[in-house]
């Protein structure tokens, strides 16, 4: 559920300034934890504005529609009109984010928006609204991480150097992708994660290389020994981070 927390009273930006500080609400995020049922998950507060009463409540029940799992939408206050320094002025001490529907403001309000470094959202169409609101709430999500697989090699045979150059190579064939030398590596046996981690070295005869492709042969350097066997599978990957994605369908 997403509970309509009605903060105004008839003094509203004092009332709720009394409670939540606009230093302490804007300290280090710019989503209000306060205000979270569950502390772990982000909780962004709304502003909600609108042309007529109809468009707020029809508005309100989209918001109600949104999956609390990735984050919670609580709205701090709803009208209907266009949007005043009040408004400003809430939404800058709760760190909340100014939804708006068909509606305007001043010049002067606009300025105290950027001056107050408040967020505004608005549009005229209703599931446009929804989308930029879904955009910006994706960028309060923390980043993924991915795994790109970048190729895999069969392993042919192990050379076990000794003095200065000690070091355990393992001789492969690339069979997918390629292998390159500054990702990180995994060594599968019958599928399972024999060992993973970084390598110090990859040749070809006896060139450094950076790069082995497709049906080449290579020898690469681990840093550890992990009882390499003839037959072995070694991976080559990349970890990214990357964005979310609200899961919140909308169903327009």
């Amino acid at each position: 559920s997403m509970p309509v927390v009605q903060a105004r009273g008839s003094t509203p930006v004092a009332q709720a300034r009394s409670s939540t500080p606009v230093a302490q609400a804007r300290s280090s995020t710019p989503v209000a934890q306060t205000l979270s049922d569950t502390p772990s998950i982000p909780c962004i507060p709304l502003v909600v504005q609108g042309d007529v009463a109809g468009s707020v409540e029809a508005l309100l029940g989209v918001l109600k529609t949104h999956p609390p799992d990735q984050l919670e939408l609580k709205v701090v206050h709803s009208g209907v009109g266009q949007i005043t320094d009040s408004d400003v002025e809430l939404a800058a001490s709760l760190g909340a984010i100014i939804l708006g529907f068909n509606v305007s403001c001043t010049k002067s309000t606009a300025a105290l928006m950027k001056q107050r470094e408040v967020t505004l959202i608005a549009h005229n169409v209703i599931y446009k609204l929804i989308e930029l609101l879904k955009e910006k709430l994706e960028t309060f999500l923390p980043l993924e991480w991915e795994e790109e697989i970048v190729g895999e090699a069969v392993l042919l045979k192990v050379f076990r150097l000794t003095g200065a150059r000690r070091a355990t190579v393992a001789g492969c064939r690339v069979k997918q992708g390629k292998l390159v030398r500054n990702a990180t590596y995994r060594l599968l046996r019958q599928e399972k994660v024999i060992h993973e981690g970084s390598i110090i070295g990859m040749k070809q005869g006896t060139e450094d290389i950076t790069t082995a492709r497709k049906e080449t042969e290579c020898g690469i350097s681990f840093t550890v020994d992990p009882e390499f066997e003839v037959g072995d599978i070694i991976q080559c990957f990349m970890k990214k981070q990357t964005s979310q994605k609200l899961a919140w369908n909308l169903g327009f």
